[in-house]
């Protein structure tokens, strides 16, 4: 899920939170793995996010219904020139946790990715 939206002149700053659903502790550790989707069909838009190594990743334990956070930004396809960006308006996120190879999607309406060119317009920092 993705909270705390701050806008301000294109640029989106929003954390992205994921919970541990589980009846165990579970830990992870890093970056996850965040791309724009949309046609409908979960069709990637423009490149995925790019990792903010400056954000310190250590390992984040959850205990059952324990939520941990991630910062991510962007800034709308609408600030880029559009004959080479190509704006297109994504159905929501494809989200790979950290160590992951199993996919989760979150719904986000308004969120316009590059589908041309090679735009670097997401970045997510490590989750703590």
């Amino acid at each position: 899920m993705f909270a705390g939206q701050d806008a301000g002149a294109s640029n989106v700053d929003e954390e992205l939170q994921l919970t541990n659903t589980g009846t165990t502790d579970c830990t992870l550790q890093g970056w996850p793995g965040v791309s724009l989707v949309g046609n409908n069909n979960g069709t990637q838009i423009g490149q995925p996010a790019e990792f903010d190594r400056s954000t310190a990743h250590e390992v984040v334990s959850l205990k059952p219904g324990t939520t941990a956070v991630a910062h991510f930004h962007y800034v709308q396809a609408d600030a880029f020139d559009q004959a080479t960006c190509k704006p297109a308006t994504g159905d929501g996120f494809r989200v790979y946790p950290p160590g992951s190879t199993t996919s989760l999607f979150i719904a986000a309406t308004g969120v316009k990715g590059c589908s041309a060119g090679s735009e670097k317009i997401f970045t997510v920092g490590a989750f703590h």
